[in-house]
C-alpha cells in the first residue's frame, strides 16, 4: 500500500483514507471531499490561496473482497475518544510495527517550483498542550466562566492583546489606547500590585490551566490607578471623537491624523527592566517557580 503526498503549489494527499488506517485514524474523517485530511501538509506554507485542509481521495485498490474500505477499519487513538484522525496517533498495536509509507516519489512535473513529500507516519507525536487555549479575564464571581474553562479543561489562558501592553503591575492599570478612547487607571485609589492577575492565576490553577503573563517592553507603562486618559479634552479641544461616557476623554486625532501627545508624563512613567524584574519575583513568591506550579509561559509584549 502506497501513502503519500505530492505538492506543487499546495499538497494532495493520495489514499488519505488508507494512510489514516495505517496510522491507527478512524476513516471516517476520510470524506470524499477529503476536507478532513488534516496531516498531511498545509497548504499555506506553498504561498497557496486554499485551505489549510489537503483535499484527499481514498484508493480503490484500498478495498477489501467485502467491499470494506481499509479506512474503516483503521485503529483507535491511545487515548480520550474514538478517532484519533486529526492527531494520526497510533493504536497500541500499530505503536509495535514501524510503519513504511510507500516508496519515493517520481521526480516533479515540468514547470513546478515546489516538490514534497510527506511521510505522514513519521515522527508522530501527540498535540502539546501550550498550543490551544484561550483569553480570558475572568472573576471569581463569573460563573459561567469559570464553568466553561471546566467544561472544555482549558489547557491555557492568556493574559494579552491591546489591554496589556501598558500594564503597569505596580498600580495594578493599563492603557486601552485606541481601542478605547486612551482610557487608563480603573483600579482605584488604592491600589494592590499585580492584584488583578494574581487573581486570574488562582483561577487559572484552580481549573488546572496554565498561565501566560504578557512582560510590557514598550517604552513608557501606565501611571496612575485612578481613572484617566492621555488625550483630554482639556489640552486637546479639537479630536475627532470622544468617548461618550467620559466625555473629556478623546481618541487622539484630528482630521482623521494622530495628535502629537505633549503630556506623555502626566499619565505614563518610562518602562524598565527592572519593574518588570520586580514583577516576575512578586509571581514567584506568591505562586512559586515555574517548575514549582508557578507561571511557566512569559510572552514579549
Amino acid at each position: 500500500m502506497k501513502n503519500h503526498a505530492y505538492a506543487s503549489a499546495t499538497i494532495r494527499a493520495c489514499t488519505l483514507g488508507a494512510v489514516l488506517a495505517a496510522c491507527g485514524g478512524d476513516g471516517s474523517s476520510a470524506t470524499s471531499s477529503g476536507t478532513q485530511g488534516r496531516g498531511t501538509g498545509d497548504a499555506s506554507s506553498g504561498g497557496g490561496s486554499g485551505s489549510n485542509d489537503a483535499s484527499a481521495s481514498i484508493d480503490a485498490s484500498a478495498v477489501d473482497d467485502s467491499g470494506t474500505s481499509e479506512a474503516s477499519r483503521g485503529g483507535t487513538g491511545p487515548s480520550g475518544g474514538d478517532s484519533g484522525s486529526e492527531s494520526g496517533v497510533p493504536g497500541d498495536a500499530d505503536a509495535q510495527t514501524p510503519l513504511s509509507c510507500g516508496a519515493p516519489l517520481p521526480a516533479p512535473l515540468a514547470g513546478s517550483r515546489v516538490a514534497l513529500q510527506v511521510d505522514v507516519c513519521a515522527a508522530r507525536h501527540g498535540i502539546s498542550s501550550d498550543i490551544y487555549g484561550a483569553t480570558f479575564f475572568w472573576s471569581s464571581s463569573d460563573t459561567a466562566e469559570l464553568q466553561f474553562a471546566k467544561d472544555v479543561r482549558l489547557p491555557l489562558n492568556r493574559l494579552g492583546g491591546d489591554a496589556t501592553t501598558r500594564y503597569n503591575w505596580q498600580v495594578d492599570a493599563s492603557n486601552s489606547g485606541f481601542d478605547w478612547y486612551f482610557m487608563a487607571g480603573g483600579s482605584g485609589s488604592s491600589p494592590v500590585a499585580g492584584a488583578s492577575d494574581d487573581a486570574i492565576i488562582a483561577l487559572d490553577n484552580m481549573v488546572g490551566a496554565e498561565t501566560i503573563i504578557t512582560i510590557p517592553i514598550i517604552d513608557y507603562v501606565n501611571k496612575n490607578s485612578a481613572t484617566s486618559c492621555s488625550y483630554p479634552k482639556s489640552l486637546y479641544p479639537t479630536q475627532d471623537k470622544f468617548n461618550p461616557y467620559v466625555s473629556n476623554c478623546g481618541n487622539g486625532q484630528s482630521g482623521g491624523k494622530p495628535i502629537p501627545n505633549t503630556n506623555v508624563s502626566d499619565h505614563d512613567v518610562p518602562n524598565d527592566p527592572s519593574i518588570q524584574a520586580a514583577w516576575i519575583q512578586h509571581l514567584v513568591g506568591k505562586f512559586g517557580s515555574a517548575a514549582h506550579g508557578g507561571v511557566r509561559i512569559y510572552e514579549m509584549d
